[in-house]
């Protein structure tokens, strides 16, 4: 079956059993999904979804499909996007901009109706995520961020981050641009034919500050032909290793980690937990969030007290119970909630200026930072000038003699 399709039109997701996956298909109107183990097609009739899409997919109309890293949503597992440039089943070259998002649940193989959004403004070849899954990446002349945390089919927030004009003629390959990450999350652009790969800049804060270097990698005397190659999803046991005695964190690389040591994990120095983040901390003896230490909205987060249970000499896991308690972190929560009643900000959300009431404390500065950390705004007086800021999340963080209070803010 996979000689009818180009490899753009196949991906592959990781199945919820280690050492199995799926291969997924469009054609027609349906999805097929075909389970794959360790010998080979194990599911024999594969799973069939409907996509739902505006045109049915096959011979002579060319698309493409990718899928995200996985989400560890309880409803499904991953996005899929589908997208559809060129319809020549008619004997003309007609451009197409179908783009649509949906859920997959890895465990059964199909789509389901959790999420879907449909852009159909933009022309794109070979589609990306970013690597937390909040942007997706559409391109193929121009290059697009849709910021899938904040859109719906009806209202798409979009930015253009690059754009190059395309030639007079449809069916000139210097047209196409596909896009690629790599498993540390660098988003990479491979023009048809170039000596250079693109690189997107900050692919994971969605905002103003997302660009284009189009001349990043030079390829020497090698030169690109259409997509980049897949990045396959790993599914196989983890390896577990002796606990080390202690853990700083400053940032969180990882959209699912377990953090385990045997003494303390420490975060600070804006250390953030984003809302698709799934991050679970054990520590033997204190686990020690610090100012600066943020978690947004609809973070999975989880702490607990415990002695470590891998073993100290071997990388085998021991079986004892050791009566692990869930950490909670009343003195903390308790702390702030009486240092956020003595500072207040209003209106929030706001589109002009932000205003700071302190009280009787004196404000001796303020810094208003993006959700990845980077400084946008300083000032000491007790309004915040947010006219020019694109629509997005930030923090603010407040300072007066006796401490710091970091408040959300959100600019409309």
């Amino acid at each position: 079956m996979a000689n009818n399709f180009g490899s753009e039109a196949i991906t592959v997701v990781a199945g919820s059993a280690i050492g199995t996956y799926w291969l997924l298909i469009p054609n027609g109107n349906n999805l097929y999904s075909y389970r794959i183990d360790n010998s080979g097609f194990s599911n024999g009739n594969p799973v069939v979804s409907n996509l739902s899409f505006p045109v049915n997919l096959g011979f002579r109309r060319f698309y493409s499909i990718k899928a995200s890293p996985n989400l560890n949503n309880q409803n499904f597992s991953n996005f899929i996007c589908v997208s559809h440039w060129v319809d020549t089943s008619s004997g003309a070259y007609n451009l197409q901009n179908y783009n649509r998002v949906m859920s997959f649940n890895s465990a059964t193989g199909a789509i389901n109706n959790a999420y879907s959004l449909n852009v159909n403004s933009y022309l794109s070849y070979l589609p990306e995520f970013n690597k937390d899954v909040s942007v997706l990446f559409l391109g193929n002349t121009s290059i697009y961020a849709i910021d899938l945390q904040n859109s719906t089919t009806g209202n798409v927030n979009s930015l253009q981050i690059f754009y190059s004009p395309p030639t007079p003629n449809p069916h000139d390959l210097a047209n196409y641009a596909s896009l690629q990450r790599n498993n540390h999350g660098d988003v990479y652009i491979s023009k048809h034919n170039s000596s250079f790969l693109g690189k997107i800049n900050n692919p994971d804060v969605y905002g103003a500050n997302m660009s284009v270097t189009m001349n990043s990698i030079n390829l020497g005397a090698g030169r690109t032909v259409f997509g980049l190659p897949q990045l396959l999803p790993e599914n196989k046991k983890i390896t577990y290793y002796p606990c080390i005695d202690s853990l700083t964190l400053t940032s969180e690389p990882n959209l699912t980690f377990n953090y385990e040591v045997g003494n303390k994990i420490t975060t600070k120095d804006n250390y953030i937990i984003g809302s698709r983040h799934n991050i679970t901390m054990k520590a033997g003896q204190s686990i020690n969030l610090l100012l600066g230490t943020h978690m947004q909205s609809g973070t999975n987060y989880h702490a607990y007290i415990a002695r470590c249970i891998r073993d100290n000499t071997t990388s085998k896991i021991s079986n004892a119970n050791h009566n692990q308690k869930e950490m909670v972190l009343n003195l903390d929560m308790e702390e702030r909630k009486a240092l956020d009643k003595q500072i207040d900000i209003f209106p929030n959300p706001a589109s002009t200026y932000i205003n700071i009431d302190s009280g009787n404390e004196k404000i001796t500065s303020w810094e208003l930072v993006d959700i990845s950390g980077r400084s946008i705004l300083k000032g000491s007086s007790t309004q915040v000038n947010v006219q020019s800021l694109p629509k997005a999340t930030y923090l603010l963080k407040i300072n007066t003699a006796t401490k710091q209070v970091t408040k959300k803010v959100i600019v409309k």
